[in-house]
């Protein structure tokens, strides 16, 4: 399938992106780029959260409702900012600094940023997702993609999108929960257009990697530095090229919901930061920015909460550099340091206390007793996360390595110290988790699974913005010393940052994402879902009744039919993605199917559950004794010895066949 067919929904879901969150942000009374920038987080707050409150409900998840539900929300912020007019009125001309983050800057000059960035953001995603993906309907095939097909398909079928039933695609018993945000913005793109689930995995992608994550990093840059052109041209230009994220989670994983909701993560520090420096403001933008951070805080929270414990990894740097400030202290002379070091020390174990106590909570136990053990020593985590490489998977990025070095000397000399030990506090996390094993290293990075890969993808939050720094230090180095360089204007960050995207893009990390989409994205004889077993799918969806049960073993490729083809599969994702712990009836499916003709038991769970057919698909070392591309997580075969099943098994009869180990079996043990 050709890109051009993307169009359409994609369109829709830059617009689910986009469209709620200006509207919301303006009803609040944000001003410029505020109003932009944040949109993505806002918006995905809305859906997520009406998607819930609908669930509880029982009203339909559909785009019309939601659409409604929107309506009402932006009147609800309208009402909210006409209570806040009761508030002292702002002074005018206080905060010439403000008013530059705010986007009073100069228009032709900032114009042709946006307009170079953005064309460099679209380039990189042509390098690195559209030509390895070879199509929209092509998808990375991963331990995790089953469940999010699947989740997104029950949300189209049920037209339920909560986050709180969003599970129960699994089947399992102890929790329905699962962070649905993403998963509800592809599903209304799927209802509304009609395309297929891959095609609209694809327009969310490119949405994500295009405009909401460059636009977050964009949105966090100015808040710090100024909302400028050359900011804009460099955080939008640089916003792709680090390997850890946002390309490596189109892959790894895939990790969706942590995808999505890391790339709304530098909006909410871009939001956080700029307000808590800037706290002489009239109490009426008090009120308005703390409405659009909770609102943002829902959304990220609602795709995935580990980013709610990663904005506080990032903000306490910030919120000790800024105790110190308040307080007056000078941290040079020494003078005045007892009272803020007290404080900070405080809080810090105010966080302490309450990580603790959320470590320990029923309802997180499965996110932090995940194992996920070390695999290096800590030189080679220090000097993985230093040089910005990717676990295994690539050469470091020293050009960007650079870069950041010499943003962190500018600032320090600009006083953005917090962001240095952010950049190295996440640091220290991904090297514990890695590289150690004790319970203190459990507690501290078990709300990401203990998966460094998901710690090292904070990194490019911070690092970005300090690229941007080394960048423009470097290049005002250059000017002082020739004089043949242009003085004015910044065609020579343009120049630089362009130089920077194609060293980047022509070695280090980014290669092996480009190979790794590559090979994962198109079904082959390569892949863990094979071209003969979709051909064979496509067949099965026309002979098996809409709705009829079908047992299945889900590691040979099966775990797609339900998402894909519609075909009611028993099992749709792998079990180490499994939310609750494994019933009764699911044991008797996976250890007694082929045992039917004998066991009473077995024909009432198939009965309950509407089986007659069983699909069985050829097996490889792909996907059949592994795990597709993960075997660290490895498939326990005795967990599945029921499934196996062939021409002479008592009480089955064979339906379709196409000679290549794909078969389909009507169950005939428990008729009559």
């Amino acid at each position: 399938m050709s890109w051009v067919h993307m169009v359409p929904p994609l369109l829709l879901t830059i617009v689910l992106y986009m469209v709620p969150g200006i509207l919301a942000l303006a009803a609040i009374g944000m001003r410029g780029i505020r109003v932009v920038y944040p949109a993505p987080m806002v918006s995905t707050a809305l859906v997520a959260f009406l998607a819930v409150v609908y669930g509880k409900a029982r009203i339909g998840f559909t785009l019309t409702n939601i659409g409604l539900g929107i309506l009402a929300c932006i009147v609800l912020l309208l009402v909210i900012r006409l209570l806040a007019r009761l508030l002292p009125r702002p002074p005018r001309g206080d905060d010439p600094r403000g008013a530059a983050r705010n986007g009073r800057a100069r228009i032709p000059r900032i114009a042709v940023a946006y307009s170079i960035g953005f064309l460099l953001s679209i380039a990189v995603w042509v390098l690195e997702y559209a030509r390895p993906m070879r199509g929209p309907d092509n998808f990375p095939q991963p331990y995790d993609t089953p469940f999010h097909f699947s989740v997104i398909a029950h949300i189209v079928e049920s037209g339920n999108g909560s986050t709180l039933t969003s599970a129960m695609v699994d089947r399992t018993a102890g929790s329905t929960l699962y962070p649905a945000a993403w998963h509800d913005m592809v599903a209304l793109v799927v209802q509304t257009t009609g395309t297929s689930i891959p095609v609209a995995v694809a327009a969310s992608c490119t949405t994500i990697l295009v405009l909401v994550w460059p636009l977050a990093i964009l949105g966090l840059s100015c808040e710090l530095l100024g909302h400028r052109g050359r900011w804009v041209l460099l955080s939008l230009g640089l916003s792709g090229l680090f390997a850890a994220f946002p390309y490596h989670f189109v892959v790894y994983g895939v990790l969706y919901s942590n995808f999505l909701s890391y790339a709304l993560l530098p909006s909410f520090i871009g939001l956080f930061a700029g307000h808590l420096t800037r706290l002489r403001v009239p109490p009426r933008e008090h009120l308005t920015m703390v409405v659009a951070l909770l609102v943002g805080l829902v959304g990220i929270g609602l795709a995935q909460p580990n980013s709610a414990f990663t904005i506080v990894v990032i903000a306490l740097p910030l919120l000790v550099q800024q105790i110190f400030r308040w307080s007056g202290a000078d941290v040079r002379e020494r003078r005045g340091l007892v009272l803020p070091t007290a404080i900070s020390v405080a809080l810090v174990l105010c966080i302490a206390a309450v990580w603790r106590f959320l470590y320990t909570r029923p309802a997180l136990h499965r996110t932090v007793s995940f194992e996920w053990p070390p695999f290096q020593t800590d030189a080679q985590a220090i000097g993985v996360y230093a040089a910005f490489g990717v676990n295994d998977r690539g050469p470091a990025q020293y050009v960007l390595c650079a870069l950041v070095f010499a943003g962190i000397v500018r600032a320090l000399h600009r006083r953005l110290h917090w962001l240095v030990a952010s950049w190295g506090l996440v640091g220290v996390l991904y090297v514990l988790t890695s590289s150690t094993t004790s319970t203190f290293r459990d507690v501290l990075t078990g709300f990401w699974y203990h998966d460094s890969n998901r710690l090292l993808a904070a990194s490019p939050i911070m690092a970005v913005p300090l690229a941007c720094l080394g960048i423009a230090w470097l290049c005002a180095r250059a000017r002082s010393l020739s004089s043949r360089l242009p003085q004015a204007g910044m065609g020579l960050e343009a120049v630089a940052v362009v130089l920077v995207a194609g060293l980047t893009c022509a070695g280090g990390g980014l290669t092996s994402q480009r190979a790794l989409l590559r090979g994962e994205s198109v079904p082959s004889q390569q892949t863990g879902f094979q071209d003969d077993e979709y051909a064979f799918l496509e067949r099965v969806s026309q002979v098996v009744p809409q709705g009829t049960g079908v047992a299945n073993y889900p590691y040979d490729g099966s775990a797609y039919a339900y998402s894909l083809f519609h075909v009611n599969v028993f099992f749709r994702d792998y079990d180490a993605n499994w939310i609750g712990q494994p019933t009764s009836d699911i044991d008797t499916v996976r250890h007694d199917l082929n045992r039917a003709a004998d066991s009473p038991a077995t024909c009432e769970v198939l009965r309950t559950y509407d089986i007659e057919y069983a699909l069985v698909m050829d097996r490889n070392a792909l996907n059949g004794t592994q795990a597709p591309g993960l075997p660290f997580i490895g498939v326990d075969e005795g967990n599945w010895s029921g499934l196996t099943v062939d021409e002479g098994t008592p009480g089955f009869e064979l339906v379709l066949s196409d000679g290549r180990g794909n078969s389909l079996y009507r169950i005939t043990a428990c008729q009559g």
